[in-house]
């Protein structure tokens, strides 16, 4: 069973806790306008076949259409059902209240290079020492295979339509179908190297309960922190902007491990700093059930900081918040 399954963790029944507890569920606000929107694209697709197939279905182009229509309407159909999955597989978890650590920031932390990834990047796993929050190894492998299947069919939609719908002479539209395989075949190939390079962009966390030490390592340098510090894990929410011109939106949940501070002689000074170990476009049950395990191994509280009340909050804070450059503002 993975190591992230809601129901291997659920099944256990948790020990009491020395803080408040109650149940929710993680609100996300961009769930079902994205649904509806899709579901009108798709919509589209149906009618504009139906048009365009009612004229005359005899021609040439009802072959052209039919193809178009499977291969643009199976890509709406496939991101649409994935989104109604993860809404409703979206399940109530239990966390520490709101009067818990009241005194942590509530608003995103925004680090600068992060990427949103639209799926759970970390397994929690036991190891000798502790706790190691490890990155999922081929993290984009289904989504490569699916790309490449899509563009093996539109090769292949496309050679058809080359070699019967036009009136090149016969070497002339080999060479056209082989020019547009080989154009296909690159775009795919920078496709899935692009999405390869994304996924460096994690890092692992190791918790040494042995040394008493948290090391955060990003490949080029690491930060260490006392686990004597660590008052909590967060779940918040997050809007990040990253095109100056249209105010381009994404939508995130954070993971956060939050710190204690070393004592400070300035009264204005916040008294907990932050550390974002997962940033997630989805509200998925595996991704809340390795929060609530998180939280419970590390014996610390969850904070749910992604309630409909901090969603609006944060609605309102991004009017103002200055733009990410889209390198580091980057979502896939």
């Amino acid at each position: 069973m993975d190591s992230n399954s809601p129901t291997q963790h659920d099944e256990q029944s948790p020990p009491p806790r020395p803080w408040p507890e109650v149940e929710s569920k993680i609100q996300f606000p961009d769930a079902w306008p994205s649904v509806a929107s899709l579901s009108i694209c798709f919509l589209f697709v149906i009618g504009f076949y139906n048009v365009i197939v009612s004229a005359d279905p005899r021609t040439s182009d009802f072959v052209v259409v039919t193809a178009v229509a499977i291969l643009f309407g199976s890509l709406i159909a496939t991101g649409l059902v994935q989104l109604i999955i993860d809404r409703f597989r979206n399940r109530a978890f239990r966390h520490a209240s709101d009067d818990v650590l009241s005194s942590v920031p509530s608003w995103p932390v925004l680090g600068n290079g992060q990427v949103t990834f639209s799926k759970v990047t970390h397994n929690l796993e036991v190891t000798e020492f502790g706790l190691r929050l490890t990155p999922k190894p081929h993290l984009f492998r289904m989504r490569n295979r699916l790309i490449c299947l899509w563009a093996t069919c539109f090769a292949v939609f496309l050679g058809v339509f080359l070699w019967q719908a036009t009136d090149f002479a016969a070497l002339t539209k080999v060479f056209s179908i082989c020019m547009s395989t080989m154009a296909v075949s690159t775009a795919v190939g920078l496709l899935v190297r692009s999405l390869n390079e994304i996924a460096k962009k994690r890092w692992p966390v190791d918790f040494d309960f042995q040394t008493g030490v948290c090391r955060i390592t990003d490949g080029k340098s690491e930060i260490c922190y006392p686990i004597s510090r660590l008052v909590a894990v967060q779940l918040c929410c997050a809007v990040r902007v990253t095109d100056p011109g249209e105010r381009t939106l994404i939508y995130a949940l954070e993971l956060n491990l939050v710190w204690k501070k070393p004592r400070s002689k300035s009264k204005s000074a916040s008294r907990h700093e932050r550390t974002t170990v997962m940033n997630q476009s989805t509200a998925s049950a595996e991704f809340t059930s390795l929060a609530v395990n998180l939280a419970r191994q590390l014996k610390v509280p969850l904070l749910n900081h992604a309630t409909s009340l901090e969603w609006k909050l944060e609605s309102r804070r991004c009017k103002t918040r200055p733009y990410e450059p889209l390198k580091d503002g980057l979502s896939c």
